[in-house]
């Protein structure tokens, strides 16, 4: 789906991006107050945006403002939360903390993010972190704070609630992306999240006043603040938050602290102590174990695996909530729908119910059975009935992707009971289809076959299958 050179692409240019502003704040605000700063730094993104956009987007300018309306229309809320969470709040919140905390607890409050992140995320579970990760993040927090090593006067304390209120601020607006906006344009979505902060900070900048002082190395530094941070440094990280999840794109947070101390040493001249590079160690070695995929750290089972387990509870909740069912009727029907891909045995469906019954989703009662024993009877609760509508209604952009998960959000989307929220999941999966950088197969030389071909037909027609139902349903769903 996302090569994964392009994943780490955009994690180097996040962690860069999300690295740098630490130093080039403190070196800001000299010459202007918090709310100018805090203008300046999200209208430059916005230039930095647009001419992105008329670069790299092989629309013209009409087509992108066209896109970012259209953006605006289908998400308001969405939107303006993200802009509130990423771009207003932590820009005034955080430039008003470093003027009374030191920018290194900045820094380490501020890595407080990854943990809101996963503790929010813990009750998705395509999002649950495993227990190597869980224990990874406060391990990767103890390092920057090894690095930092500073602390906030006793009279100042209080200020350093701005900063920690700013790591919940980008929490929260990670969550978002990754819920609501996974399917639409990270480009779009920075440059109206940047113009929209910019409109809401200029009038607030204008109304603080405060004295202005012409330091040329106080603007240059926010202007790049604003272009290579606000601005395409966040962009990479909202791609990269809808490739990978709120979660795992977090933890450039911890990455970003080891790019602040290089840029420290190099144009500080901040000593790198000992102590320091114990800390760079203890957070390589987090974030290492925090990446590593299932199965490096524990000894891998036969049991199935998380994509299979989510799509066997999503069944079991989808056939239970049409009517009960006992077991075996059950799985006859999850057969049917699943079976192309594995048959459902009793070993894999026990375990599932169990876990589902274990967080109150499913119940069970005894029936007699035709001239034999009672059978169990498989109910859904009203909890569960809450937790189905809530998996389909949030398919992110794993679910859209993966074809199997797909085909079990598509068997019973018909449950959600709001128009709206139907056609948001399947212009999710539209905008999956409609991807340029999603191609099924390159061919070229001499690799090309009869068989090659085959499947770059079949890929192909199927394709243009789905692609016309799509249009089609939404259109018909739009009426």
């Amino acid at each position: 789906m996302h090569r994964p050179s392009q994943t780490l692409g955009l994690g180097v240019a996040a962690t860069l991006g999300l690295g740098a502003p630490f130093w080039l704040i403190a070196v800001a605000q000299q010459a202007m107050p918090t709310a100018t700063m805090a203008a300046v730094r999200v209208t430059s993104a916005v230039a930095a945006l647009g001419l992105a956009s008329a670069v790299l987007s092989r629309r013209n300018r009409g087509g992108a403002a066209a896109e970012i309306a259209g953006l605006l229309r289908r998400h308001p809320l969405a939107v303006a939360t993200v802009t509130l969470g990423a771009a207003v709040l932590p820009n005034l919140l955080i430039g008003a903390g470093e003027r009374h905390v030191p920018t290194g607890t900045t820094a380490v409050i501020l890595a407080m993010t990854p943990v809101w992140i996963a503790l929010a995320t813990s009750i998705r579970p395509a999002e649950r972190l495993r227990a190597p990760q869980v224990v990874a993040l406060p391990v990767a927090l103890a390092g920057v704070a090894l690095i930092c090593a500073t602390a906030v006067p006793a009279s100042a304390l209080h200020w350093s609630l701005l900063p920690l209120a700013a790591s919940g601020c980008y929490a929260v607006a990670a969550i978002v992306v990754r819920a609501q906006l996974s399917g639409v344009s990270p480009l779009a979505l920075s440059t109206a999240e940047m113009g929209l902060a910019s409109l809401a900070l200029l009038p607030l900048a204008a109304l603080a006043g405060g004295d202005l002082h012409w330091k040329p190395a106080a603007w240059a530094a926010v202007a790049a603040v604003g272009v290579g941070c606000s601005g395409l440094g966040w962009l990479a990280n909202t791609a990269l938050i809808q490739q990978v999840g709120a979660a795992r794109s977090s933890i450039v947070s911890y990455a970003s602290v080891i790019v602040s101390v290089a840029l420290g040493a190099a144009f500080l001249d901040e000593p790198i102590t000992a102590r320091v590079c114990v800390g760079i160690l203890v957070i390589v070695t987090a974030v290492a174990v925090f990446l590593a995929p299932p199965g490096i750290l524990t000894r891998t089972t036969n049991h199935p695996s998380r994509k299979e387990r989510l799509v066997l509870e999503l069944c079991i909740l989808g056939f239970l909530a049409e009517e009960p069912l006992h077991a075996y009727e059950l799985r006859r029907r999850i057969t049917a729908l699943t079976g192309h891909v594995r048959p459902v045995s009793d070993g894999a469906l026990s375990p599932a119910t169990k876990r589902l019954e274990a967080r109150g989703l499913v119940t069970r009662t005894t029936a007699p059975g035709d001239g034999g024993p009672a059978r169990v009877v498989l109910h859904l609760t009203d909890e569960g009935r809450s937790e189905l509508l809530r998996r389909l209604v949030e398919a992110d952009h794993v679910d859209v992707s993966d074809r199997n998960r797909w085909f079990a959000v598509l068997a019973f989307l018909h449950h959600v009971p709001e128009v709206g929220r139907q056609r948001a999941v399947l212009e999710r999966r539209l905008a999956f289809l409609e991807d340029p950088a999603r191609g099924f197969f390159i061919a070229g030389g001499d690799q090309d076959s009869l068989f090659r071909e085959g499947m770059t037909t079949m890929a192909k027609a199927t394709w243009q299958a789905e692609h016309a139902w799509l249009r089609r349903s939404l259109a018909s769903l739009g009426a």
